[in-house]
């Protein structure tokens, strides 16, 4: 078991297979981007133990492969982690290392809209709000919808997937989007999970979160304490940096997403 920065508590560790290289891609690549995106998968499959031999088939000597961060069953409850979250994992077909985290959810993009209440509150308040918590440069919010097989062409990489964003849009989309998004891929997964009921049930989940943390944009300089769900800007930021030795979370892009985490206080 490996302990440190990234790696979380309740989830079983199941590491990616470095094939005996000395150099072990069990610790990811490093993030190239404030890390700002969560990105949702289905394995296409019914069991861990399929998603783990398509990741362990395609791992290699320098590379993790198609590993995410995460793998979860909802139906069987099972979390696993490959990847800490302060690293970049190696779902996508190009820029994972653009400050995104993984999921992988054992099930289907077809089938995934009529999920029941209770996976889609089980993936929220079991795997969604404790990673949101371990990184919380990523808002609690889907900038985009999630579409279904009735929506048209997605299976298609950007422009023609209607799904993509923009690769010009990607970089500075920050929430919780799919697979379906990513501009250079060409699947469609998750579908159209119910990505509301999920982040609801995220949102309302107590992560023992009452903390007080420092949060810094890097790039306007603003600075916030917050704790229990309030934030507060700091007027004088360098005075309280120079007594503070608490938790900080600093990105390029926290003053956007400080509204959508806390109720902002003065």
């Amino acid at each position: 078991m490996i302990t440190g920065p990234g790696w979380l508590p309740g989830f079983e560790q199941r590491l990616v297979d470095n094939r005996g290289w000395p150099r072990s891609p069990q610790l990811g690549n490093p993030q190239l981007a404030a890390t700002q995106k969560l990105v949702l998968h289905t394995t296409e499959g019914l069991k861990v133990s399929s998603a783990f031999a398509a990741y362990d088939a395609r791992a290699g000597f320098f590379s993790g492969g198609v590993h995410p961060h995460f793998t979860v069953d909802p139906v069987r409850q099972q979390r696993f982690q490959h990847v800490p979250v302060t690293a970049a994992s190696y779902s996508l077909k190009g820029g994972d290392q653009g400050g995104i985290i993984q999921i992988e959810i054992v099930g289907f993009a077809h089938t995934s809209q009529d999920w029941p209440p209770a996976v889609n509150e089980w993936l929220g308040a079991a795997v969604v709000a404790p990673i949101l918590a371990a990184v919380p440069t990523i808002p609690a919010i889907a900038p985009v919808p999630f579409l279904g097989a009735d929506a048209g062409l997605l299976a298609a990489p950007w422009p023609r997937g209607r799904a993509r964003i923009s690769p010009e849009a990607w970089p500075i989309t920050y929430g919780v989007v799919g697979h379906q998004h990513s501009p250079p891929d060409d699947h469609w997964d998750p579908g159209a999970l119910n990505i509301d009921a999920i982040l609801n049930a995220a949102t309302q989940t107590d992560t023992g979160d009452d903390e007080m943390q420092t949060l810094i944009d890097s790039t306007t300089g603003e600075h916030w304490i917050a704790a229990a769900g309030k934030a507060r800007p700091l007027s004088d930021p360098d005075a309280w940096m120079a007594s503070w030795n608490g938790p900080t979370a600093s990105s390029a892009n926290m003053r956007h997403v400080v509204p959508s985490l806390y109720e902002l206080v003065t």
